[in-house]
């Protein structure tokens, strides 16, 4: 590989090299010509920084690991280690040795550039070890909120722990950590009853912003139990925010809000028949009764509700609070149709 024509440039070299001692295993008898490569790739990395400004030799996965942390604990400038964070945000998978580098990293008092390098390098990791998401779980209370929601909502699984930490957020005095929790779950697409509760309470929060993650996190969900359900219907019936209308469309897609009805009580079928009848006022919706068949025609579909069992007491409640809304009398009233 040394034997001439010598390359004048360089780095095309440096990567093969570096590609052909990613192949050799590690007890081979090659100890010191693999250190003498690695101490050569280390000048290499740093010479492309102080020429380009970054480090585009670390990004390939055969870069050694071993340079990389050398080159992080050593005296370096920030803006060297910055740039080394920057070149790992490329790799597909992390060594063990990269993840707890990032974890001792978040782990000690660096600065905020450092920090937020530090947290952008695990972007494109799927499966973080716990240890590191609580450290990231925590920096949805800083500046680098984003940054830590983008690495969540890379993850396949979130454990419980890291669950309930990232619910806990949504308690927060400060609105953008609320935010930020929310916006977080909102990458999850299957959610526990406790989590998903907590999300609904968020839909009564004062800030139009927290109420519109809540309601994005809520849209994800594929399935919702009847008491979440139900939930939503109750505190949506209760709020006049102008991001009522986006609420009850998240609900009405929900297909099996239908399969509920038989299953909700009094009190939110007559907070269903008053979101029915808001959002009918915002796009063209209309429901009636025939046979024992209730229907909803929306623009977009049509669902069949089957009331063998319950049509009365269905009836009853929509009928009552249509009364105590005070809606007027029409002539398809009594077949509660509604416009």
């Amino acid at each position: 590989m040394e034997d001439k024509p010598h390359d004048f440039l360089g780095p095309a070299h440096q990567r093969i090299l570096m590609h052909c001692f990613g192949e050799v295993p590690p007890n081979s008898g090659l100890e010191n010509l693999r250190t003498l490569i690695e101490a050569q790739l280390k000048q290499w990395a740093l010479f492309e920084y102080k020429l380009r400004g970054e480090m585009t030799l670390c990004r390939e996965m055969e870069f050694p690991d071993n340079v990389l942390i050398s080159m992080m604990n050593e005296g370096e400038p920030e803006d060297v280690k910055n740039a080394i964070l920057q070149a790992l945000r490329h790799r597909s998978n992390f060594s063990v040795c990269l993840v707890n580098l990032i974890a001792y990293l978040l782990g000690q008092n660096v600065s905020s550039d450092l920090e937020w390098f530090a947290i952008n390098a695990l972007g494109r990791q799927t499966s973080l070890p716990d240890n590191i998401l609580q450290a990231i779980v925590h920096r949805l209370e800083h500046s680098e909120w984003r940054t830590a929601i983008n690495v969540l909502g890379k993850q396949t699984v979130l454990s419980d722990d890291i669950l309930q930490a990232i619910v806990r957020r949504l308690e927060d005095s400060n609105g953008y950590v609320r935010q930020s929790a929310n916006y977080a779950l909102n990458k999850q697409i299957t959610l526990s009853d406790n989590i998903l509760q907590a999300i609904v309470r968020q839909l009564e929060h004062s800030e139009e912003d927290v109420r519109q993650s809540a309601i994005d996190a809520l849209d994800k969900q594929t399935s919702l139990s009847d008491d979440i359900l139900q939930s939503i219907v109750l505190v949506l019936s209760k709020n006049t925010s102008s991001t009522d209308s986006e609420s009850v469309s998240m609900l009405l897609k929900q297909d099996n809000l239908y399969d509920s009805f038989q299953n909700f009580d009094v009190e939110t079928l007559r907070s269903l028949y008053r979101l029915l009848v808001q959002q009918s006022f915002s796009e063209h919706l209309t429901c009636y009764m025939q046979d024992k068949t209730f229907y909803i025609n929306m623009p977009d579909r049509q669902k069949r509700v089957s009331l063998v069992q319950s049509k009365d007491v269905f009836l009853d409640a929509f009928r009552d609070e249509a009364v105590a809304l005070g809606r007027p009398l029409t002539a398809s009233t009594d077949n509660l149709r509604l416009r």
